[in-house]
């Protein structure tokens, strides 16, 4: 009896072992998890046209030897998974190691919310620039990395880039009106203490990067600082304009295009249908052909059966 209790906790453990390691492997990536085989394979889709769409138009150098990608599908599951593999930190969404290299992200937060493409799309952005430039600054990487990740999703093929994140801006927007002034020249001389530290660090150096890309000089400027480094005066040569020029449009960018994704969160966070509509409105007001605010706006039309 007690043989065959043995037996069966063995075949159990095996089962879930066996479970927990399947792989799937595509060109650029192999993906471990035990979640759904439908939705790994959708996972790894979405990745494989991420790189499609960033190598050569942002990132010259890709990958032969794919990346390794642990999704699980808590955060519980990625801290045991990080502990595991030796390395003793705490991920609340997801962290690239550049040493293996390998992600580990989840599906679902600590809270029970789902977790959006753009934080595994952050980190595969962190992998691209872990090849393709030297000693990145932190502001650089992760500024780069949020702007990419950040609200991207994968439509027929292609990604969706340019649009404001709602909670980065709103967060962003809060901290300006507290008094805290973004300055691009003291971004641009960082060091990740500092950046961390920094109230509205990674939130600006997102907007940066942002900016760059609705002015059209985003690959431009990445493709300056591959051969000449991150100093500001790189920026400055980029976009053919001064610091004084590049801080006021920047700050106008910011609370246009930005502000605009603050009022959407606004909306999201309101309680009542009349304050709602009244901060998606403000954000179309910012931002015109913004379809993330006519969406919400329509939405609560319908709510209120106001065809």
């Amino acid at each position: 009896m007690g043989k065959c209790i043995l037996l069966c906790f063995c075949w159990t453990f095996l089962f879930f072992t066996n479970a927990f390691a399947e792989s799937y492997k595509s060109e650029h990536f192999i993906i471990h998890s035990d979640l759904d085989p439908r939705y790994v394979r959708f996972v790894q889709a979405n990745a494989e046209a991420y790189y499609r769409n960033m190598v050569g138009r942002y990132f010259r150098t890709g990958w032969r030897k794919p990346l390794t990608i642990h999704y699980s599908k808590t955060h519980s599951d990625t801290f045991r998974l990080l502990r595991e593999h030796g390395h003793k930190l705490k991920a609340r969404y997801s962290y690239y190691v550049p040493s293996v290299p390998a992600i580990y992200t989840h599906q679902f937060t600590k809270e029970g919310g789902r977790i959006s493409w753009g934080t595994l799309f952050h980190e595969i952005t962190h992998h691209f620039v872990h090849l393709n430039f030297q000693n990145p600054p932190a502001w650089f990487n992760e500024g780069l990395a949020c702007f990419f990740g950040n609200e991207t999703q994968v439509v027929k093929g292609r990604i969706t880039l340019g649009l404001p994140n709602p909670g980065r801006e709103r967060k962003l927007r809060e901290r300006i009106e507290k008094g805290i002034r973004p300055n691009i020249k003291r971004l641009c001389s960082m060091s990740r203490e500092e950046l961390y530290n920094w109230p509205v660090g990674y939130h600006f150096s997102r907007a940066l990067f942002y900016w760059l890309y609705e002015t059209g000089e985003l690959k431009e400027y990445l493709w300056n600082v591959r051969r000449k480094g991150y100093a500001f005066a790189v920026l400055e040569e980029t976009v053919s304009k001064s610091y004084k020029e590049i801080h006021a449009e920047l700050l106008a960018f910011i609370k246009s295009d930005c502000y605009a994704g603050a009022c959407l969160q606004d909306g999201r966070l309101a309680k009542d249908n009349d304050s709602k509509k009244e901060a998606f409105r403000k954000a179309l007001d910012l931002r015109p052909y913004y379809h993330s605010a006519h969406f919400e706006l329509a939405n609560c039309h319908y709510r209120a059966k106001d065809y």
